[in-house]
This record gives C-alpha cells, structure tokens and sequence, in this order.
C-alpha cells in the first residue's frame, strides 16, 4: 500500500508541477478513480485483511 501512496502522491506533484488541478487529473468520479488504482496496484488493503479474518474465523 506504501508503494501505491508514493505512486499517488509522485502523480500529482508531476501534475501540479504541469499546472493540472486535482480534477483534471482524477476526473469528476473520484470513487471510480480510487477503484481503477487499487485494480492496478492490487496490493492487500486493510479491508481486504480483515475480510479474510472475519471468513477464517467463521469458518
């Protein structure tokens, strides 16, 4: 998850530094922003870990 920040985070100084806006560079939708980055760095988030957790400690 780390990785992915820095990644966010390296996007818009780049877009900054080009004079971009935040919406210029994630669009009207912000939600399906976030969601196309987590499909590209498919990295575990927390909720995915405690998804898994509270699976495991049904089963």
């Amino acid at each position: 998850m780390l990785e992915l920040l820095k990644n966010i985070l390296e996007m818009f100084e780049i877009s900054a530094g080009d004079g971009l806006s935040v919406r210029d560079v994630v669009g009207d939708d912000i939600a399906k922003f976030a969601d196309s980055l987590l499909e590209v760095f498919p990295e575990k988030t927390w909720m995915d870990k405690m998804r898994r957790k509270l699976r495991d400690s049904i089963e």
